[in-house]
Formats: C-alpha cells, sequence, structure tokens
C-alpha cells in the first residue's frame, strides 16, 4: 500500500500485481504490511497530516490571507497545484486554444554544437518536434579506429545524419505547447521512448512515446520551467539504453530571454562503457563496467574528437559565447572547466527562472548527472581555451577534451610572454645528429600539425636524432602512440620533462617506424623513420 495525505483525507491503494509503466517491473524487497501495521502508519500520517494542516493555514487575525496561494490561475486555481507559501514558479499559462502557431520560420531543432536562435517572441505558441530513433554502428574515437553500436535520435527525415548520438538540440520558450512526435522505424531491432526532463508528466513523457520498431506516439507537454534540460530513453533497462548514446538537450527560454551572446553552442557530457576495440575497431557493449561505473571513454558531444581540431568551436577577443551543457551521464558527475579562462558568467544547474542567482568568475562548476549548466567565457587574449572535465583522467586518457580558439590581437595588459635568454642544459648535438624542433607555439593544440618540425623524420641505422625545445613551456619526447587524446608509451625511448631550451638526443640501432608524443600535450605527436 501506498499512503499519502491528499485534501486532508487518507488513501491506501493496492499495487497491481502486474508491473506498470515502461520503466520495468516494481520490486518488493520488504515483508507485506500486517494490519496492524497499517493501522499504526495511518495513525502517525493522520497526526502528521494534521498538523502540516494547521501550520500551513492562515486566517485574517495574523494578517494573511486566508486564501490559498500558488494557484496559476487567481480565480479558480489549477486541479493538483498544492497551497502553500509561495506559488509554484511557473507562468501564468494562456489556454490552450488561445495558443497560435509558431512562425514557419522558427527554428526549434539543431545539431549540437549548434544552438536554435533564442526565441525572442513574449508569447506563448504551438509547435512541433518530431524525432526519429537511429541504430547503427558509429565512429566513437576515429583516431585509433573504434567504433561502437549507438542507439539515438534525428529529426524525422534527416536521412543523411546516420548517428543519432547525441540527439537534436530542442529549443522553445516557456509557456509553449509542444507536440512532441517520436518514431521508431520499422527496420530497427529495439523498442525505445523518451523522458524528457523538461516535460511535466508520466515519466517525462516517456509513458506516451514508447515505441516499437515500425510504431509512431505522440504527446502534448506544457513547458512550465526554463532552463537546459536533458532528455533521454527510459525504457525497460535504461542504464543500457543511455550508455548507447540515446539522449540529447531541451533549451527552454525563459520569457525574457537571456542577454545577447555573440555565439552559443551545446556540450553534451556522455559515457561509453565498452569493451576493448575488436581487430575491426569495433567496441562493444560492456554491462560490468557499467555496473562499475567505470567507462572507457568519456566525450563531448558523442566522441573524443567533436570539439578538437578541424572541429574547435572559434571566436574573437571582445566577444562572449554562451555554453549549455548537459551531463549526460550517466553515473559521474562533470568539473566543467576552461583552461585558460574563466566562466564569466555561471547560471548553476542551467535553470534561467529570474529569481535565480548567477554567479560571476567561476574556476570551475559542478554538474550532477542528468543535470546542466548554463556557462559564458569571454575572449580576452589570443589563445586556445581547452574545454575539459577537471577530472583530468576523463580529459586526458578517456576523451573528453574540447578547443575554443580565440583570434585577435594581444592584450599585454592582461598577458604576455616577455622573451627570456634560453640555454641549453644538455650536450650539445653529436656530430651528425639530425635535428627536430619543437617550436614556439607547440604547446597550443590549434598548432598540432606543426609541434614537431619535422612531424616525421627518416634516418639510417645509427644516427642519432636530437629534439631541442624551442617552446616556451616543458614539453617531453615519449615514444608510443596517442589519440590526440589517449596515450600510451611503449618505453623504447623517453626524454622526460624537458624546459625551454633543453634537448634530447637518442640513437636508433634498428630499422622500424617509431611513434612518440609529448606527455602533457598528447595532441602533439611525431614519427621517427628507421631505414635499414
Amino acid at each position: 500500500c501506498r499512503f499519502g495525505p491528499r485534501h486532508r483525507a487518507l488513501r491506501c491503494t493496492s499495487l497491481p500485481s502486474e508491473p506498470v509503466g515502461t520503466f520495468g517491473p516494481c520490486s518488493h524487497a520488504s515483508p507485506v504490511p500486517t494490519v496492524e501495521d497499517v493501522e499504526r502508519h495511518l495513525i502517525i500520517l493522520t497526526v502528521g497530516v494534521l498538523a502540516l494542516t494547521a501550520a500551513s493555514c492562515t486566517s485574517v487575525d495574523n494578517g494573511s490571507s486566508s486564501e490559498p496561494v500558488g494557484r496559476v490561475d487567481g480565480s479558480t486555481g489549477r486541479a493538483g497545484i498544492a497551497t502553500g507559501a509561495e506559488a509554484p514558479a511557473i507562468p501564468d499559462l494562456d489556454p490552450i486554444a488561445d495558443l497560435a502557431t509558431a512562425d514557419l520560420d522558427e527554428v526549434h531543432l539543431s545539431y549540437a554544437p549548434e544552438v536554435p536562435p533564442p526565441i525572442d517572441r513574449t508569447d506563448q505558441r504551438t509547435f512541433e518536434v518530431h524525432l526519429e530513433v537511429v541504430e547503427t554502428i558509429c565512429p566513437l574515437d576515429p583516431a585509433s579506429g573504434t567504433s561502437t553500436e549507438t542507439w539515438g535520435y534525428r529529426r524525422a527525415g534527416d536521412d543523411h545524419v546516420q548517428c543519432g548520438s547525441p540527439g537534436p538540440v530542442i529549443r522553445g520558450r516557456v509557456g509553449d505547447l509542444v507536440h512532441i512526435v517520436l518514431t521508431n522505424p520499422p527496420g530497427n531491432l529495439q523498442a525505445h521512448n523518451i523522458d524528457f526532463h523538461a516535460v511535466t508528466g508520466q515519466g517525462g513523457g516517456a509513458a506516451g512515446l514508447t515505441v516499437a520498431p515500425g510504431d509512431t506516439g505522440r504527446i502534448d507537454v506544457r513547458l512550465l520551467y526554463p532552463g537546459v534540460f536533458m532528455y533521454h530513453c527510459a525504457y525497460g533497462d535504461v542504464p543500457k539504453h543511455i550508455a548507447h548514446g540515446m539522449y540529447g538537450m531541451f533549451i527552454v527560454d525563459p520569457p525574457s530571454p537571456l542577454p545577447p551572446a555573440d555565439h552559443e553552442w551545446a556540450v553534451m557530457q556522455s559515457e561509453w562503457y565498452v569493451d576493448e576495440a575488436d581487430q575491426q575497431g569495433l567496441a562493444r557493449y560492456d554491462a560490468e563496467s557499467l555496473t562499475a561505473e567505470n567507462p572507457r571513454w568519456v566525450t563531448f558531444n558523442g566522441r573524443t574528437d567533436a570539439l578538437v581540431g578541424d572541429h574547435a568551436l572559434h571566436m574573437s577577443v571582445g566577444e562572449r559565447a554562451r555554453f549549455y551543457l548537459v551531463n549526460e551521464g550517466l553515473n559521474l558527475a562533470s568539473n566543467w572547466h576552461p583552461i585558460g579562462s574563466h566562466w564569466d558568467v555561471v547560471r548553476p544547474e542551467g535553470a534561467t527562472h529570474p529569481d535565480n542567482p548567477v554567479i560571476r568568475g567561476s574556476q570551475s562548476t559542478l554538474v550532477v548527472a542528468g543535470g546542466g549548466t548554463i556557462t559564458e567565457l569571454v575572449g580576452f587574449v589570443p589563445s586556445t581555451v581547452i574545454l575539459v572535465d577537471h577530472a583530468l583522467v576523463r580529459t586526458f586518457v578517456k576523451g573528453a577534451i574540447g578547443q575554443v580558439v580565440v583570434d585577435g590581437p594581444p592584450d599585454p595588459e592582461i598577458y604576455a610572454e616577455p622573451q627570456v635568454a634560453q640555454t641549453t642544459t644538455t650536450a650539445p648535438n653529436p656530430a651528425g645528429a639530425l635535428t627536430v624542433s619543437m617550436p614556439d607555439g607547440a604547446w597550443n593544440p590549434a598548432n598540432a600539425d606543426t609541434a614537431y618540425l619535422p612531424a616525421e623524420i627518416r634516418v639510417e641505422i645509427g644516427d642519432t636524432v636530437t629534439w631541442i625545445n624551442d617552446d616556451t613551456v616543458i614539453h617531453t619526447v615519449t615514444s608510443g602512440t596517442s589519440t590526440g587524446v589517449v596515450t600510451t608509451a611503449d618505453d623504447l625511448f623517453g626524454s622526460g620533462p624537458m624546459a625551454p631550451g633543453d634537448s634530447f638526443s637518442h640513437t636508433f640501432t634498428e630499422a622500424g617506424t617509431f611513434d612518440y608524443f609529448c606527455t602533457p600535450h598528447p595532441w602533439m605527436t611525431g614519427t621517427v623513420v628507421v631505414d635499414g
């Protein structure tokens, strides 16, 4: 039985013997209560309810209104809204019959990192979102050739979108009525649904959107709270579906839009519980690592290269960038940090109701699993800002890394690198040695292609190669491989930390191809080819 107060009465409702909803069967670890147990709980609850009722009721005698507050409609109230000291923080809702359809040119869907434009109208409207399920195999770590089976979402009809993880970014305005349609194409193998954290209703809409292959479901929902919200599949083995990439982001704008920003981007952090890739590069779902909460990969926007290299984000000095971040989880909290900058603005938990406080000048902000945040940074000087989860193993070993390239003129009032005399602390190059330089700026991920010059050097057996650190920060020459994020040393040779001006030499005594990287900057990679 479940016990709970409702209009000063108590109700004991028997649970059905069959599983209900879409979240799997109910389990009952406790023994069935006896009649005496029920009566004892009824007495306790009755006393508690009467006390709460007395505490929440006010009279004219103490200067407070005798009418309950917290209603959406000041005359009749709305069913299911409790009375109390404060009204729910939701807008007055225009009747559905009075809502106009949103203009055809209003954009409500995009794919990360792009974000639909802010909804800047002043009235509540209706619009439709039609998604479809995608089941396929997609790249996870392209640098190592690793792929995995993913399940996800795309806009219905977007056949050119082959990978649905993460799903589309959806955007609306608080108070809007959204018609959400989900289609599961007949060629798929699994049943799916969507639980929208932005939705008030059974399972966040999961019950009404549960669809087997070949089926379509629909729900009509009202957007009650502004902010940035997660959505995900909640069918059957819920963790398994999320671990396959079934998630996305829903942005609900407040009645008055946030102050303008030069750029708005969507970032979704997630965990991949897969085994080691086979010879074909396929990494399969691993339930044991999921249970142990030990992901092999942690990514931004579904893959290790989604926000680096050619996919890096770009802004200019003087501009402001706003990041909508959702931590899709499904197990780990995120420690969202911009290396080389600050969050000028943080809207905690991504909740944009005007009553909520804003934090200024934060170094890192915590985002719980299944939660979100909205952060902003300003481009003050030219640099590459590194976006990370500051539980840094997730960044430098497991893949959660992004880059924001800030272009423009330097500002020595904020940051400068005075030139200092550099001295070589090791022996001069041996006679006949071949030289590789780590040039000024090699540390910058934007210069990864020229981090070692030359990036590939060809020598003969017996030749000595010397590396010189001509940069302004410490580097290493470490034998082994790097995906640009994940490194694997093989201990054939290694320099250890090299300060600016230091050099390191190694003589090659056998033929082969020898890859190497910089330990603190894994995007710096080079190769020595030794001919026989």
